[in-house]
């Protein structure tokens, strides 16, 4: 399992959708590895899903959901049987997928997810995609202060060649 569609992105985003089965924690909290945290992450990992078994925040400018901060709810999701509708939804349309394991958890849990707020994936560096695509800018939709900040692109402040933000600290 594992289509991908951006170079930045890889197959392993997909071990979130098995990490119910494999872990034993009444909550799951899948961070990627491309965020910095902030601030304590106690507020996020008590966060009231109001009886969904997964949350996600929304993704930038858009109304699907960003699947790289994900809180599950183990057996919420064991009991709606998430996992197998989603390996099953990528065997059955895996031409449909055009955003990684994000396409196949946006589609699987749509009407199952409660959102969590921005400051708990605060999706930033999306200035020079924004730029150089046309697209408005995203300033506006960014957290003061967030508890994460979320790197959209391959322009990661950690790397030698960085110009995106925060690439100063």
């Amino acid at each position: 399992m594992g289509k991908t569609t951006w170079a930045h992105i890889n197959q392993y985003g997909y071990v979130k959708i098995n990490a119910p089965q494999l872990l034993t924690a009444a909550r799951i909290l899948y961070l990627d590895c491309d965020l910095i945290v902030r601030h304590s992450l106690w507020p996020l990992v008590h966060f009231d899903l109001q009886g969904q078994p997964v949350g996600m925040a929304h993704e930038i400018n858009d109304p699907t959901f960003n699947s790289e901060v994900l809180l599950i709810d183990r057996a919420r999701w064991q009991a709606a049987e998430l996992t197998e509708q989603c390996i099953d939804f990528f065997s059955h349309h895996e031409d449909e997928i055009d955003n990684g394991d994000q396409t196949v958890l946006n589609r699987v849990c749509e009407g199952k997810l409660q959102p969590l707020p921005a400051t708990f994936n605060n999706q930033v560096g999306m200035g020079k995609e924004a730029f150089y695509r046309g697209w408005p800018a995203f300033e506006h939709f960014l957290v003061a202060d967030a508890v994460i900040d979320h790197y959209m692109t391959d322009d990661k402040p950690w790397q030698l060649l960085s110009v995106g933000r925060d690439r100063a600290q």
